[in-house]
């Protein structure tokens, strides 16, 4: 059985619920307003690091990605295990 994930769906619910503008999220991540308006209208998909910033950022991570563990900052060693199955992740999904 294969997941659908409605990428653009979820980032505009996540920055819409953390009540942040297209242009701020954007910035946020290192990209232009435009870009986040592609991603949810799914006209475009971020590429892999950009879905992890928004991952982070937005804490989607367990939406995006239903295999992600969640860590503290200080957690070091979890986040490396956590940001290899988000790696993993994303290639499922741009391979798509």
């Amino acid at each position: 059985m294969e997941l659908k994930v409605d990428v653009g769906k979820i980032i505009k619910m996540a920055r819409t619920e953390k009540n942040l503008s297209q242009e701020e999220l954007g910035k946020m991540v290192g990209v232009s307003k435009v870009a986040v308006s592609h991603w949810e209208n799914n006209k475009k998909y971020p590429s892999g690091d950009i879905l992890i910033k928004l991952s982070m950022v937005l804490k989607i991570a367990n939406k995006l990605f239903p295999d992600f563990e969640e860590s503290g900052d200080n957690e070091m060693a979890q986040l490396k295990k956590d940001v290899e199955v988000l790696k993993k992740q994303v290639a499922k999904i741009i391979s798509k």
